[in-house]
């Protein structure tokens, strides 16, 4: 989604500068670019991206995490289908810190992987339902069904 909106910002300001009229326009357009460019850089060092409410929150499972309690919480995150993790750099929250720590405690007794889904908790999942609610909900997966018995 973000390498979608980088390419439609490129675009616009190539086009802008190549057909403008007025030669303000252009180097402004020029100028623009060179950010963009700087900031597409500066985006594939690997740093974590931050989340951002408008485009959504990811989901998946959560291989790690870090709390850096003034600052954020940094979570490694495996989408569905994924073969590597995501950096995600999401803004300190006590509610949100605690939530991922009973998450983790209660995967680990269940023998499970932590999830993390945005917005409201789906169907299925262990504890109490939640309401809608803006930022990441962080639950354990549930158990995988046994398989079918065998006839003997």
């Amino acid at each position: 989604m973000i390498a979608a909106l980088f390419a439609a910002a490129a675009l616009m300001t190539g086009a802008a500068s190549l057909f403008a009229a007025r030669p303000w326009l252009k180097a402004g357009a020029y100028c623009a670019l060179v950010v963009a460019m700087g900031v597409t850089w500066w985006a594939s060092l690997g740093r974590p991206r931050p989340i951002l409410p408008l485009l959504g929150i990811p989901a998946g499972t959560v291989a790690a995490f870090s709390l850096d309690e003034p600052r954020a919480i940094y979570v490694w995150l495996m989408p569905p289908g994924a073969r590597v993790p995501v950096a995600l750099a999401l803004p300190w929250n006590e509610r949100d810190a605690a939530a991922l720590h009973r998450a983790m405690r209660a995967s680990q007794r269940l023998g499970t992987r932590v999830k993390m889904h945005g917005g409201q908790r789906p169907a299925g999942a262990s504890g109490t339902p939640m309401l809608r609610r803006d930022g990441p909900v962080f639950y354990p997966a549930p158990n995988p069904p046994l398989p079918p018995k065998q006839r003997p």
